[in-house]
């Protein structure tokens, strides 16, 4: 499949006419026209690609929140034990992998989809195996529409309580996808707006002219598709 008469002895070789199980050797030749043959090689050439299909979710399904997306491969070589890794595509964008492939093992990987915008994406599966060969599965077509909204709550202070001076104003926010920002407000006014944690300020209370008496405190949050919650 190759030669070479210079060191170093490694020599393009053309495997692309094989298939299957191939034994390999080497033979060396001096001027005198001697002649040596290594031990010999067993290999598996292989340049077929990986089936895959998208199991879940199922075309037109609207989903929302964390995704279990899973796929069925096969190999033509040692099945599945072939597979190196599976990735998924939503819009031509990895969004999720698996590379935990056993010898039947589901294929799945979480995708968080309150990370995307809402909307209409087209999934596909891609399988590598352990020779390099990459398939594509046939696409899906799903809608994300995350209508779920932030849990938010004020943590401190406590309500009803009595405070005065310098005072922590912090509060606690999730989202099942991903979060935007959190605003804080004292009796209206905007006092903090964070797009990551801890979402806190120090509020004094003498200084912002605060007087005696009851004060609302309002916390709201939002997530990436627009859903806000308030507390």
């Amino acid at each position: 499949v190759g030669e070479t008469t210079a060191p170093p002895f490694d020599p393009p070789g053309d495997l692309a006419a094989l298939e299957g199980p191939v034994t390999l050797f080497a033979r060396a030749c001096d001027a005198a026209g001697h002649e040596t043959a290594s031990a010999p090689v067993q290999v598996y050439v292989d340049h077929v690609a990986p089936t895959v299909e998208i199991t879940s979710p199922l075309q037109d399904d609207v989903v929302s929140g964390i995704v279990t997306l899973t796929a069925e491969v096969d190999d033509e070589h040692l099945g599945i034990q072939n597979v190196a890794k599976v990735e998924f595509l939503a819009n031509g964008v990895v969004v999720a992998v698996d590379e935990r492939i056993y010898p039947g093992a589901p294929c799945s990987a979480p995708w968080r989809t309150g990370s995307y915008p809402n909307g209409v994406y087209e999934l596909v599966a891609r399988a590598h195996d352990a020779a390099g060969n990459v398939g594509t599965s046939d696409p899906v077509t799903v809608e994300v529409k995350d209508d779920r909204p932030p849990e938010i709550s004020i943590a401190t202070p406590e309500d009803g309580s009595a405070i005065r001076g310098i005072v922590e104003f912090t509060a606690i926010a999730t989202d099942a996808g991903l979060l935007d920002r959190v605003e804080l407000f004292i009796d209206g006014a905007e006092v903090l707006s964070a797009g990551a944690p801890p979402y806190t300020v120090l509020v004094d209370t003498v200084a912002r002219g605060l007087a005696d008496g009851e004060h609302r405190l309002d916390a709201k949050g939002y997530d990436v598709t627009g859903n806000s919650a308030t507390a």
